[in-house]
């Protein structure tokens, strides 16, 4: 095999022709090249702390279990240990693919093993208390707020599909919603009339008075006319859950789990669940299966008269 003449590639150059090959080719959200972007830098820093080697083809297997064994050691979560990892493996292999390297140096790299916790989901009743919480909002942001809660609840968007909403991509009439999701796919999800209703009189109403003269066509806004970003809504969402007095760790992702949940609990056919979510593959939306009976289970020992006998055998 004839190696390319960037065998000498430095890592920097590396991870720039990387995130430039996800971003181009890949067509990966700004989320997921941010993600990498950290993750291999942060590697990057720690060769050069080090003071190893800085191309592609200099580092080897002993550097990247040394590297291993430094994200264990410094109290990473299984599942962040394991997002790194897979980062290092996913460069790795690209070089090897584009021949910066004459071997995969991370084809030993195992990844540590993550248990597969089930989503956490909020119940129907506690999704009423976080929609009241709003009320206490002043105008514009209470129906803001309410808008982006009710939309979220009823499509199960991912947030960056939520926030990438422009006021073209709402159809009133026929009450649906496009969306572009991972790889910038499109995908058209209905929405209900509550939802509906809140999107119009935020949209008619209140967004008005928070647009600025350079203001994007996106729906939800910050306080300065611009897009709200992920960062701001997560705080939203998790001030909301505060005021609400709910005891789970509350993100804007919790919606998303409860709406799949709740859709299956309702009887909703899984393939359906699966397109709304934006899922590419049905496995990964067939996690809400186990949620669903496993929520099932403990609404029926609550609910049953005789379900609390068990305690007691």
């Amino acid at each position: 095999m004839v190696l390319n003449p960037d065998t000498l590639l430095s890592f920097r150059d590396a991870i720039t022709r990387y995130l430039d090959f996800l971003i181009g080719v890949r067509r990966a959200s700004p989320h997921t090249v941010n993600a990498y972007r950290t993750d291999l830098r942060q590697y990057e820093a720690w060769m050069r702390e080090h003071e190893m080697v800085q191309t592609v083809n200099g580092s080897d297997a002993t550097m990247l279990s040394r590297y291993a064994l430094h994200l264990k050691s410094s109290g990473y979560s299984t599942a962040t240990q394991a997002r790194k990892i897979a980062a290092l493996k996913a460069l790795y292999k690209f070089c090897r693919a584009m021949d910066y390297s004459d071997l995969d140096q991370s084809d030993h790299l195992g990844r540590p093993r993550v248990l597969n916790a089930l989503p956490k989901i909020l119940s129907q009743d506690s999704i009423e208390t976080l929609m009241a919480a709003t009320e206490s909002t002043d105008q514009p942001y209470r129906s803001r707020d309410k808008a982006m809660l009710e939309t979220l609840y009823a499509t199960g968007l991912r947030v960056s599909e939520l926030l990438g909403i422009n006021i073209g991509d709402i159809d009133f009439d026929a009450q649906l919603l496009r969306c572009y999701g991972k790889g910038s796919k499109e995908r058209i999800v209905p929405l209900h009339d509550q939802a509906v209703a809140q999107l119009d009189n935020y949209i008619r109403t209140a967004r008005p008075t928070l647009t600025r003269s350079d203001t994007p066509k996106a729906v939800f806004l910050n306080r300065f006319g611009k897009r709200l970003s992920r960062q701001g809504f997560w705080q939203i969402v998790k001030a909301y859950a505060k005021k609400a007095n709910l005891v789970h760790d509350i993100s804007p992702h919790t919606l998303r789990h409860s709406f799949a949940t709740h859709m299956i609990e309702g009887g909703a056919p899984i393939s359906y669940v699966q397109q709304m979510l934006g899922h590419s593959n049905v496995s990964t939306t067939e996690v809400y299966n186990h949620v669903a009976n496993d929520y099932l289970r403990e609404e029926f020992e609550t609910a049953h008269p005789r379900g609390s006998l068990r305690d007691g055998i």
